[in-house]
């Protein structure tokens, strides 16, 4: 699942880039069970996380992604049942 999770993440990620969202982002993911991962994104750099939780059954779906760039434009992308990915 988190394998999956990392290249929906990237996917994500890179289709902000390409709609001119400008880096640094802070992106946050949350699915039903109050799983909560909260990263910031700089490129050049690995991932830094600001905060976690993983309950036992890690992620669950569906999975909620938020994405904030350094000017406050945000995107909101949902993974869904069935790991396709909804903006919204």
């Amino acid at each position: 699942m988190m394998d999956d999770l990392s290249q929906h993440i990237a996917a994500i990620m890179q289709a902000c880039i390409d709609r001119g969202m400008r880096v640094p982002f802070i992106m946050c993911s949350a699915s039903p069970n109050g799983c909560v991962l909260s990263t910031r994104f700089t490129p050049g750099s690995e991932m830094e996380v600001l905060a976690e939780y993983f309950p036992e059954e890690g992620f669950l779906l569906p999975i909620n992604v938020m994405i904030v760039d350094q000017e406050g434009e945000a995107a909101r992308v949902t993974i869904t049942a069935d790991g396709a990915t909804t903006r919204h």
